[in-house]
């Protein structure tokens, strides 16, 4: 299911609009995971917009995740009042994660996005309270 959590999978839909996709891309959730990062560099040499694009959309979903996990993280030992909302938000969030996991495209989780930004925003407005 991690995949459904980092893979932002844009470029699939924007490919139907005559955006350029690259399906031959490593899976970088999974390469982490191993440890091994010599097919990514390998994919990364290649610079072009797809890329970047690609690039960009991992490390927004990459802090989006952060920030919510610390919104979480927070919740449990200090902000009992959030507590409630961030683990409904959180229980909604994995639910669609076991769902959709292996299929990390952005139109299935697109009804679960209020989910991660409501959280993510709350961390980045109150981010002197987080840390």
């Amino acid at each position: 299911t991690i995949p459904f959590f980092l893979q932002p999978g844009y470029e699939v839909m924007l490919s139907a609009y005559g955006f350029p996709y690259k399906p031959d891309r490593p899976d970088f959730t999974l390469l982490f995971l191993k440890g091994d990062l010599s097919e990514a560099k390998k994919f990364l040499s290649d610079i072009d917009f797809p890329l970047i694009f690609y690039a960009a959309g991992l490390i927004f979903w990459a802090a989006v995740n952060i920030l919510f996990v610390l919104v979480l993280l927070r919740s449990l030992l200090r902000d009992r009042n959030m507590l409630i909302y961030i683990m409904l938000f959180a229980a909604i969030a994995v639910y669609y994660g076991l769902i959709f996991g292996t299929i990390a495209m952005a139109r299935y989780r697109l009804p679960v996005y209020p989910f991660f930004f409501l959280p993510a925003v709350y961390a980045i407005f109150n981010f002197k309270k987080i840390l």
